[in-house]
């Protein structure tokens, strides 16, 4: 379908574009436009182009670096006044549900089972209903599914696991098939319950440890706000790698911090929209009327592509809820030591930002949902007219279909007229505009920027070096200057930012720490190295500067490679990022899970 192949090269064709802006700016006529006395005087269109398209991808850099060092300062203190105010332990009965889904395939059964034992901790474990999403293609699977689902009979209110089948046409094997056909399961499971507005899906990654206050604050957010406000409603928690982060290369460590930021950044107290990154939470009824999640190869990047499919069917009108609870993350790690395994560690961290940055077809993505969008309120627009007035001309006597009663009517007629709109089923939210154009704001900055910027900065800077300063149209040499000043400070903020989250993540190592202690983790969680006291191990601050080499290894190769790829397909084939393994034998995981809590799980509804 050409449309989709379109939209889903729009980052290409923009490259494309680029490429050809940067020969007409600085091959055609590096020199500007030549007057008849021979004396160059100012640049020609193209650089004009050039330097506004410049000027403004540094100022969007300027801009992204400054709200991620606001929003970390602003999370971290959040977080530590929730943990203060509401992260007391104590036994609970929560009217919620939380079914939670964790994508398992060809995931380790130590990193499984070390997950589950955290949220068998957790205070509100009752009222979890946990569904492991295995992929049929995995060898194997049931067994490792039927152990650990002996491993915690009763920790949970339920816990089963679901199958994704290999065999299904147009079907991705991946974390959003397994995630779709987990939901399937849960809908099926819930569609006999008569509280189905109290039931919040949870997805997670399979390493993923979230702590007890994540789920006691999605409660009391979830009763705080109104029907409405519930029924679309996303809750969105901070990520901090901080497990095994002393063990990875530095381009990965500081790779993972940006990340952990690009996500953050948007969770500051001035955005207007908050999009997920691999961890949140959403009610069952809002899954449900989605569809639940998409399965074709243009949903690789589940988080993002889920909160667009909410976003759109909305109409823009999606709420995010932070929830100020950190989500614990592992890095990529190869898993050997010396030179062999810093390399295969940098590899494996390619081909998991490959995977990222192939969620660039979120954009095709968003653009043909935003024109379902104003085409779908358009055709509402055009029904609410036909039936308002097919309505009015029975209701109203004078024949008359002004939205406005007549002042002569009275006050039956009235409210008759004004009754129409109710019964007119042609209804739809409004569009928030606004939202909508943050959205894109946001796929711009993470699809379209890394790997367009070093481009126009490589180009630029080789023009710079190969043409004389004095023969350099002065306009172009402001525009030039003016931009490496940005990128400077661009830097400068990059090193306040990561600053701030070496604080940021020294408090949720705390956290985590002191829950693992209360619920009888902490040694099992000392025995594997589960903790990285620092961001920054040998060097500190020092490490911090050395940045842009990942920036560049992580982000703009991965970038440029996922651009130009998608000219030809969008197939990536689903491989599971290398993590590390808990070297622990089972009997030793299950003899610590067995006095890890105080408290004893439901045996199911």
């Amino acid at each position: 379908m050409w449309s989709r192949y379109i939209t889903r090269t729009v980052p290409a064709q923009s490259l494309g574009t680029i490429a050809v802006l940067v020969i007409l700016s600085f091959a055609v006529s590096p020199y500007g436009s030549i007057q008849q006395s021979g004396i160059a005087s100012d640049m020609t269109l193209w650089q004009w182009i050039f330097t506004a398209y410049m000027i403004a991808l540094h100022i969007m850099s300027v801009l992204f670096t400054a709200r991620a060092f606001r929003a970390i300062g602003y999370v971290h203190k959040k977080i530590c006044e929730t943990s203060t105010l509401y992260g007391t332990p104590h036994k609970v009965a929560s009217p919620l549900e939380f079914a939670i889904i964790i994508p398992a395939y060809k995931e380790e059964p130590e990193t499984l089972h070390l997950t589950l034992a955290v949220l068998a901790s957790h205070e509100l474990a009752t009222s979890y209903h946990v569904y492991l999403a295995f992929e049929e293609r995995e060898i194997g699977a049931c067994t490792k599914a039927k152990d650990l689902i002996a491993s915690f009979e009763g920790r949970f209110r339920h816990i089963c696991f679901t199958l994704h089948p290999g065999n299904l046409p147009d079907e991705a094997p991946g974390k959003s098939s397994n995630e779709a056909w987990a939901a399937q399961k849960i809908s099926e499971d819930f569609s006999i319950c008569g509280h189905q507005e109290n039931v919040v899906v949870v997805t997670m990654d399979a390493d993923t440890h979230l702590p007890s206050l994540y789920f006691t604050e999605i409660a009391r957010l979830h009763f705080d706000a109104t029907l409405d406000e519930r029924a679309r409603t996303i809750y969105i928690p901070p990520l901090v790698f901080d497990r095994n982060l002393h063990h990875v290369p530095l381009p990965v460590r500081t790779t993972d911090m940006m990340w952990a930021g690009a996500g953050i950044s948007n969770l500051g107290p001035s955005s207007t929209v908050s999009i997920p990154t691999s961890v949140y939470s959403l009610p069952l009824n809002l899954v449900r009327q989605v569809s639940g999640w998409d399965v074709d190869t243009g949903a690789i990047g589940e988080d993002l592509h889920m909160y667009l499919k909410c976003f759109f069917a909305l109409s823009g009108q999606l709420r995010a809820e932070v929830v100020f609870a950190a989500a614990s993350q592992c890095n990529v790690e190869s898993g050997n030591a010396g030179i062999r395994g810093y390399v295969e560690g940098l590899w494996a961290r390619y081909r998991q930002a490959v995977r990222h940055t192939w969620g660039s077809l979120d954009t095709g993505y968003a653009l043909r949902q935003t024109i379902r969008l104003l085409g779908r309120h358009l055709a509402v627009r055009q029904r609410k007219c036909s039936c308002f007035a097919k309505h009015s001309s029975k209701v109203d006597p004078t024949g008359a279909t002004s939205e406005i009663a007549p002042k002569h009517h009275t006050l039956a007629d009235r409210a008759r007229h004004q009754n129409i709109k109710g019964n007119c089923c042609c209804t739809t939210p409004t569009i928030s505009y606004t939202r909508v154009l943050a959205v894109f704001r946001r796929l711009f900055e993470a699809h379209f920027i890394p790997a367009q910027l070093p481009f126009l900065i490589t180009a630029s800077s080789i023009y710079e070096v190969a043409c004389p300063r004095f023969l350099v149209p002065s306009s172009l040499q402001l525009v030039l200057d003016f931009c490496g000043y940005c990128r400077f400070t661009s830097y400068i903020m990059m090193l306040a930012y990561l600053y701030r989250y070496e604080k940021y993540h020294q408090t949720c190592v705390g956290l985590r720490k002191e829950e693992m202690r209360r619920t009888g983790l902490l040694a099992l969680m000392d025995e594997i190295d589960s903790f990285s006291p620092n961001a920054f191990c040998t060097f500190g601050l020092f490490e911090a500067a050395l940045f842009p080499l990942g920036g560049v290894l992580f982000g703009t190769i991965p970038a440029i490679h996922s651009t130009l790829f998608h000219l030809f397909t969008e197939r990536l084939t689903y491989q599971v990022s290398l993590k590390p393994r808990a070297i622990l034998m089972r009997q030793d995981t299950e003899k610590a899970n067995g006095s890890l809590l105080t408290h004893e799980a439901g045996d199911g509804r």
